[in-house]
């Protein structure tokens, strides 16, 4: 499994959309698919935190300078302004 691009997008009205594109290899060919997120957000000193939709889950990525960096189980994502 491949992360080829991400974006995230941050308003000013407290929304976000974040998308990634993921590419799979196998013996059959290249599959590619995009998963695409969207809920609110909060800022909280250096992390910004993610909830999905209306649920409870809410994942969370640190402010770097211009740089977002997110630990997606062990595989640092790292996405620039």
């Amino acid at each position: 499994m491949s992360f080829v691009a991400g974006l995230v997008v941050l308003r000013a009205n407290g929304t976000y959309t974040d998308s990634t594109e993921i590419e799979i290899v196998t013996a059959e060919g290249v599959t590619r698919f995009q998963e695409v997120g969207q809920g609110t957000y909060r800022l909280s000193n250096d992390s910004v935190f993610f909830r999905v939709g209306a649920s409870a889950t809410e994942y969370s990525m640190v402010r770097n300078g211009a740089e977002l960096v997110q630990d997606f189980d062990g595989i640092i994502l790292i996405y620039r302004r």
